[in-house]
């Protein structure tokens, strides 16, 4: 089965004043961590980063190398026109496609996998996480309702979709005032379901330059000899 991964890195990184995605964790630029599971999981067969960054610009200062070719293309204004963008370059073989933000870095394989069975399963699936704290429904400040927190889920990347379900998504919801913060919600206006897989391991994205140290510690505690 032919499997592709779309990396969307085509933001602007305004929150954090400056492209994120060349700054450096452990000595290596922070897409660089991103792009590697998916460049070592063998049932990926092609990367399409969608991002300005050239391949110089990612593997600077590092002895290792791609171990497969990275299709770079052009980001657009919003999420959902890098999205475009990156199914565009997507081989006609492909059956599976991951999404993933070029922002999380702490992805690993056992997460690749999973989403690549799951899409062949559920047809849509995502990496999630419970929420465990009390959630408040507020107006103005005060309190309307507790909802039940057990229904209440933090979606993720990499989110995976068997090709036609995914390109369909986009085809069918063109329209400017259709504007999707993940993959998911597009393909649920095809009246599709996503399967949550529980993610009990951290997977966050990085948004401002506090995030770094944090990020820089995980990511020390799984390379400790790094």
């Amino acid at each position: 089965m032919n499997c592709s991964a779309i990396i969307v890195a085509g933001g602007k990184s305004q929150r954090f004043g400056k492209n994120k995605l060349l700054q450096p964790l452990l000595g290596k630029p922070l897409i660089y961590h991103t792009l590697k599971p998916f460049l070592e999981t063998p049932k990926i067969n092609e990367i399409i980063l969608v991002s300005s960054l050239k391949a110089e610009e990612i593997f600077t200062n590092s002895e290792e190398n791609p171990k497969k070719n990275i299709i770079f293309t052009q980001g657009g204004k919003e999420r959902q026109d890098s999205v475009k963008a990156g199914l565009k370059k997507i081989s006609p073989q492909t059956e599976i496609i991951l999404i993933h933000d070029g922002a999380r870095p702490l992805t690993t394989q056992k997460h690749i996998h999973q989403c690549i069975e799951k899409a062949k399963q559920y047809q849509s699936c995502s990496i999630a996480r419970k929420i465990t704290e009390t959630i408040k429904i507020a107006k103005n400040n005060l309190t309307n309702e507790t909802p039940n927190r057990e229904n209440f889920w933090i979606v993720e990347t990499p989110q995976g979709f068997q090709t036609q379900i995914i390109q369909n998504a986009y085809s069918q919801n063109t329209s400017s005032t259709n504007t999707f913060t993940d993959e998911t919600s597009a393909v649920e206006k095809l009246g599709i379901k996503t399967y949550l897989i529980e993610n009990q391991s951290p997977n966050p994205k990085i948004t401002y330059p506090k995030d770094i140290a944090s990020i820089e510690a995980l990511l020390k505690n799984e390379n400790p000899k790094t």
